[in-house]
């Protein structure tokens, strides 16, 4: 569900995109979901802090 996310939406996505998008998720089930894609080299994570968004592995 997380990844069909970036499927929709070009560019940079963040936590809180993802949250909008998938609201019926949980935010740690999110933050789970994204550290399986960016360990799987689906997604790169960028920044640190408030400023991380994640952008897709073309």
């Amino acid at each position: 569900m997380v990844k069909e996310v970036f499927d929709k939406k070009l560019g940079k996505v963040t936590k809180s995109d993802i949250m909008e998008y998938c609201s019926t998720l949980s935010r740690s089930a999110v933050e789970k979901a994204l550290r399986e894609l960016v360990g799987e080299n689906i997604i790169f994570k960028r920044e640190k802090g408030p400023a991380t968004y994640y952008i897709l592995n073309i």
